[in-house]
């Protein structure tokens, strides 16, 4: 079996999932009301994408994942130079 850090299809046998780290930072959750009868908001956090280029970044990373099957150690590293050329 292998990791998600050796590039592995993403499938429900072994829960390789790319990308899932980038999702998680992108909204902010929180529960109003009572246990019973609550109600989830769900929103993106604008700290985290203040700009176009925020998003372009994202985008281009889960493209690069989903769709080109790029490992996630050369995302990062192409993310990081990226970001550093970018901003």
């Amino acid at each position: 079996q292998r990791s998600p850090a050796q590039g592995c299809e993403p499938d429900a046998r072994t829960g390789c999932q790319h990308g899932a780290a980038a999702v998680i930072m992108m909204f902010s959750t929180s529960w109003e009301g009572l246990p019973i009868f609550s109600k989830v908001n769900v929103e993106v956090v604008s700290e985290n994408f203040p700009d176009i280029k925020s998003w372009l970044l994202f985008i281009a990373a889960l493209l690069a994942s989903l769709v080109f099957k790029v490992g996630p150690i050369k995302i990062i590293l192409a993310g990081g130079v990226l970001g550093l050329l970018l901003y």
